[in-house]
C-alpha cells in the first residue's frame, strides 16, 4: 500500500547524509515476503524483502552510498527511522519492524543515443519540414498534370466533333 511505500522511501532517504538523495531517486520499489515465507506479504509477515533502485548521477562512488546504507542498518538508525515514518504514514506493519541486512549491487546507467527531433506541431506527424514541402510540391505538380491532361482531352474531342448543318 502507499503508506508502506511512503514509510520505506522516507527511511531510505534519511539513511543518506553525504551524499544525500531525494525520494524521486528511489525507483522500482518492490516489497515482498521474506525468503522464509511461502505466502503473500501481509502485515503479520515475520520478514519482508524490500528491493529498490537509487538513481543518482554523482561524482560520489557507489561505495559512498553502500557504506551509508549499511551503517544505517547496522547502527539501528534505519529501523528507528522506519518506526517513526511508519507511525506517521499509518503503515502499522512496519511500526515494530527491524532491518537485518543490506545487499547493494551497482548497476551503471548506460547512456543511450536518442534521435534528435524537431518540436512537434501537435498533429502527430513524424514528417520533417522538407518532406512536407516535397509532398506539397509533388501534389501541386500532380494536379497540374491532371489539369493539362483534361484540357488536352477536351480540346481534342471538341476538334473531332463536326458541326451539324
Amino acid at each position: 500500500s502507499s503508506s508502506y511505500q511512503t514509510a520505506l522511501v522516507g527511511t531510505i532517504v534519511q539513511s543518506f547524509t553525504s551524499p544525500t538523495i531525494n525520494s524521486s531517486q528511489v525507483t522500482n520499489l518492490v516489497v515482498s515476503a521474506g525468503s522464509s515465507e511461502r505466502r503473500r506479504l501481509t502485515t503479520s509477515s515475520p520478514s519482508i524483502v524490500a528491493s529498490y533502485q537509487i538513481v543518482v548521477e554523482s561524482q560520489f562512488p557507489v561505495d559512498a552510498y553502500s557504506t551509508q546504507l549499511t551503517a544505517s542498518v547496522s547502527s539501528g538508525a534505519f529501523s528507528d527511522n522506519l518506526h517513526v515514518n511508519a507511525e506517521n504514514a499509518g503503515a502499522k506493519g512496519f511500526v515494530n519492524a527491524t532491518s537485518g541486512s543490506v545487499s547493494v549491487a551497482a548497476t551503471p546507467l548506460v547512456p543511450t543515443a536518442s534521435p534528435v527531433s524537431s518540436p512537434s506541431s501537435g498533429n502527430g506527424s513524424n514528417f520533417s519540414i522538407g518532406a512536407i514541402i516535397g509532398i506539397a510540391v509533388g501534389a501541386v505538380v500532380f494536379l497540374c498534370l491532371i489539369g493539362v491532361a483534361v484540357w488536352v482531352y477536351s480540346t481534342r474531342r471538341s476538334s473531332l466533333v463536326v458541326p451539324k448543318e
